[in-house]
């Protein structure tokens, strides 16, 4: 049986923590844990069961693409950051990503994007990807990654939100989830040949 998300449920309350102390508060079925960061501030993260299956990933991942969908950019970049962004701040650089989405293939016209319900999205790119990958450990401590082409005004799109998961130090073994990008490699390409 899949893990199940409430669609964008709302954040635990803050638990105070002494610098170097790692807490967790159950969430759904993924966990926000609290834990310190290099200059003593007390972070907010999402956590990834280290024995997760790629349907609990995919369970995990879906739930981000509905904080997405209620434009909830803000608390996407608080909880999972946005490790790609360019000279603005996350949430910004999340929302200008969605919005300045253009493909001639399959939203021929349009111009206004917002990221809509996965479950109900029709038409638009007939094969979207949603692709787990887990990687061998390494110094980098990157663990995998999940290539989710995002729906958009109602449909598939090939704009691409890149999670991934990082090992740390954790007791429990568990996976720091990120969001690393959001992006169309077609519509790269095209402003690419453009210039």
């Amino acid at each position: 049986m899949a893990a199940r998300f409430d669609p964008v449920p709302p954040l635990p309350p803050r638990r105070t923590s002494s610098v170097g102390h790692q807490q967790s508060v159950a969430s759904g079925r993924y966990r926000v844990g609290y834990c310190s960061s290099t200059n003593g501030e007390i972070e907010e993260m999402v956590l990834l069961p280290r024995h997760a299956s790629n349907e609990q990933v995919l369970d995990l991942v879906r739930h981000w693409v509905d904080v997405l969908a209620a434009q909830d950019y803000e608390r996407v970049y608080m909880e999972l950051g946005y490790l790609l962004e360019w000279n603005e701040l996350g949430a910004e650089c999340i929302r200008r990503r969605v919005q300045s989405y253009r493909s001639p293939t399959y939203y021929p016209g349009v111009e206004e994007f917002v990221v809509t319900d996965w479950r109900t999205a029709q038409g638009g790119n007939g094969s979207p990807l949603r692709t787990v990958t887990w990687y061998r450990p390494s110094s980098h401590a990157l663990s995998g990654d999940v290539a989710f082409d995002l729906p958009l005004n109602g449909a598939w799109s090939d704009l691409r939100a890149d999670f991934v998961w990082f090992s740390g130090d954790y007791a429990d073994g568990s996976y720091r989830l990120a969001l690393e990008e959001i992006s169309c490699w077609e519509q790269d390409q095209r402003e690419a040949d453009a210039s």
